[in-house]
């Protein structure tokens, strides 16, 4: 059985940092298998429906509407029961982003766009991709899935409208009240410092190291992972690990203990009992509720 991949960023999206193409499928299809990578991506329903899947949280999308995947998620997507099925994908480099952004919006733009809290939106419905505008922005990139002069400069010109006006209503929807997370490069900071967990979840990762590698004290390093992030480094990578079990336990039929190491577990008691804290029912049990 399949379980998730890493994708790998192909020439496309090293060159202007934006690549596009159009995806169409059948019903009760999987139209992207379960995968993580590092850039942003979107997903513009143009007809049909889909369930996108991101972290274990289902969206249910139609027509019209636009998925935001942030970086470092396990997603997958599944056609619903329409004969015909079709969106097109948006794929956004992180080294974009940053050059996109100046000044104060590198950190507003990366903790926005990069960044997955359990308050993030990720979906927009079609009135919304209206309400905010998007709606032009997304017509023109997806006007350049096809190559033609000057493509190069309208994949960055259409991608950089199309993240300032995410922003602008992203930003509209926070609280007034809401304070900045972090100075910008901080937040670029803790972002390599994701980018660190997720590549090497797998090793005995301590908060020291980590914080080590980016070049700040623990103490602080650890305050600020906590206000950019949401959550503290330990339980970010605890999560992080146990969304790769998961995922181990419902698509391969290996045992337990060999996931538990797998994933980075150095105690598969200690494994079993964050599982039960997070999904309240053993490994075993939820893999088996999900086969039958």
């Amino acid at each position: 059985m399949e379980h998730y991949y890493t994708e790998k960023e192909n020439r496309a999206l090293r060159g202007p940092g934006i690549e596009v193409f159009y995806q169409t499928n059948g019903p009760h299809t999987v139209s992207a298998r379960a995968h993580i990578h590092s850039s942003t991506e979107l997903l513009w329903i143009e007809r049909g429906s889909y369930r996108i899947s991101s972290d274990g949280r289902e969206y249910d999308a139609a027509a019209g509407d636009l998925i935001l995947l942030r970086p470092f998620t396990i997603h997958h997507t599944i056609t619903g029961d329409e004969p015909e099925n079709a969106y097109h994908v948006i794929k956004i480099r992180s080294s974009f982003l940053q050059e996109f952004s100046t000044g104060e919006a590198i950190g507003e733009s990366f903790a926005e766009l990069t960044l997955c809290r359990a308050d993030s939106k990720v979906l927009w419905t079609a009135r919304e991709v209206e309400e905010a505008g998007l709606l032009p922005a997304l017509t023109d990139l997806a006007a350049e899935e096809t190559p033609r002069p000057f493509r190069e400069m309208g994949l960055r010109i259409g991608a950089g409208r199309l993240l300032l006006l995410l922003l602008r209503d992203l930003s509209a929807r926070r609280p007034a009240d809401e304070a900045p997370a972090a100075a910008p490069d901080s937040i670029l900071k803790i972002y390599s410092a994701l980018l660190l967990v997720n590549r090497r979840y797998t090793e005995d990762l301590t908060e020291e190291l980590c914080a080590s590698e980016i070049g700040f004290s623990r103490c602080y390093f650890s305050r600020l992972f906590r206000r950019v992030v949401g959550v503290g480094f330990k339980q970010y990578l605890t999560n992080t690990r146990l969304r790769r079990a998961e995922r181990e336990l419902l698509t391969t039929d290996r045992p337990v203990s060999e996931i538990a190491s797998a994933v980075g577990f150095n105690s598969v008691a200690y494994f079993i009992s964050c599982f039960r804290q997070k999904n309240k029912v053993s490994p075993t049990v939820f893999r088996r509720a999900e086969h039958t």
